[in-house]
């Protein structure tokens, strides 16, 4: 019987992330000095550099020091906005300028949207502004235009870095992408390891294509050591989503033997399933099994699917 092969798909998927919230430091101020005074208003300095490095300002490092270049990009920032000087030696004063900066960085969804259709220098600009910014969301998106050359050159290694950025921060469909990466050797040496490693991050948060993905490399020992054992546990927890392909895979498993008692039954019920989705693979087991099943055999597996079919509409 046929086994699917490893799904390697990269995703494409919404979501804004929130954004940075930045409260008033509680309790009255005091005179300070020049140098006290930078010091002290370092945590509005820090996060207005951030923000005009997102928009393209070259503010240097975002260390909280109000330096040359910082106050240049500034007065070019209040130029371009039409906005008074601000006094930048005083809380007030950049607590005002610091919120003009973040009304001025452009909403995710602006982004996505022109992603959608096709407004790649849109969709780039948002993106850049707000991966700058640390948001995840904005990082992976990055990373699929530099992987599939969308707006930009294609540049692999670029992909890589914004998809690791956004999967250090637990975004599953960034981890799963970067496990498609090593699994195709795309811009780098081709590791099987690494891959169920990153694919493996994304199942733990309950990705099926990823569950998927880790039952194939368990049943084939790609990267990791053959476990049957494994395998299925990863394959059921994809069927149970739905996953028409782990669906198929496991009745194999069943149909075989292999790492689970043989039983027709099952296997014909798995096969079902993926059939109801489309799944050519499933249908031409199916037929397979169904030749070595009495007709009542074949009754009972069709009511276990229509049973979990109907309990998995609830």
């Amino acid at each position: 019987m046929k086994r699917l092969v490893l799904t390697a798909v990269l995703l494409i998927a919404l979501g804004a992330p929130a954004q940075a919230q930045t409260p008033e430091a509680a309790g009255p101020n005091k005179e300070l000095s020049g140098d006290e005074e930078t010091s002290a208003n370092s945590d509005r300095i820090q996060p207005i550099q951030t923000y005009l490095n997102a928009l393209g300002y070259d503010a240097g490092p975002a260390d909280g020091v109000l330096g040359k270049r910082a106050v240049a990009a500034i007065r070019a920032f209040e130029t371009e906005q039409g906005l008074a000087r601000a006094a930048l030696e005083t809380r007030g004063a950049l607590t005002l300028l610091l919120l003009h900066l973040m009304i001025a960085v452009p909403d995710l969804s602006e982004g996505v949207t022109a992603y959608k259709s096709s407004g790649y220098a849109t969709a780039l600009r948002v993106f850049r502004a707000r991966a700058a910014l640390g948001r995840a969301t904005a990082q992976y998106y990055l990373g699929i235009m530099y992987d599939k050359g969308k707006g930009v050159p294609q540049d692999y290694a670029k992909a890589i870095e914004w998809y690791t950025k956004a999967a250090e921060q637990d975004m599953a469909r960034a981890q799963y992408n970067l496990g498609v990466t090593y699994y195709n050797g795309e811009g780098v040496p081709q590791d099987y390891a690494k891959a169920i490693e990153w694919y493996t991050k994304a199942a733990e948060q309950g990705m099926a294509r990823a569950q998927y993905n880790v039952g194939v490399a368990y049943d084939n020992g790609e990267g990791v050591l053959q476990d049957y054992a494994e395998a299925k546990k990863w394959y059921t927890k994809a069927a149970e989503q739905g996953y028409a392909k782990a669906q198929s895979n496991l009745g194999t498993m069943y149909g075989t033997g292999e790492g689970v008692p043989e039983d027709y039954v099952r296997a014909h019920m798995w096969y079902n399933l993926a059939v109801a989705q489309g799944n050519e693979t499933a249908r031409e087991n199916r037929d397979i099994i169904a030749a070595l099943m009495t007709p009542a055999d074949i009754s009972k597996a069709q009511k276990l699917a229509r049973e979990w079919t109907e309990k998995h509409a609830e």
